[in-house]
């Protein structure tokens, strides 16, 4: 399986509305990446970039505080994000499907 070429339409996040408008443009071009979802999940900002989505870094920052910005600088997946990029998609025994990048907020009811 090859990598989708995205070079034809490159995404432009400038800030959080616009990643929330594009979120479903995002999701769909990593779930048909080969290994999207473990290669999201080990490193986010690094796949968005090999994908072609280019964040601001008013985006950037904004994306990193939603996910954690200290979980993302010593997420320990980045390593194995080469190793993720290079196994056989088809023949994994767990693949993950990535719904959305922007974590939700939760509100409590009481």
């Amino acid at each position: 399986m090859s990598t989708p070429d995205y070079t034809a339409k490159p995404l432009e996040v400038n800030n959080l509305d616009e990643l929330i408008s594009l979120e479903p443009q995002i999701v769909k071009r990593i779930n048909i990446t080969p290994n999207g979802g473990l290669l999201f999940m080990a490193d986010p900002l690094r796949l968005l970039k090999e994908i072609n989505v280019n964040l601001s870094p008013e985006a950037t920052r904004l994306l990193e505080e939603r996910l954690g910005s200290q979980d993302l600088a010593e997420n320990s997946l980045k390593r194995l994000y080469d190793d993720f990029k290079k196994d056989d998609p088809d023949n994994k025994e767990v693949s993950i499907i990535i719904n959305g990048i922007i974590p939700k907020e939760i509100h409590h009811h009481a």
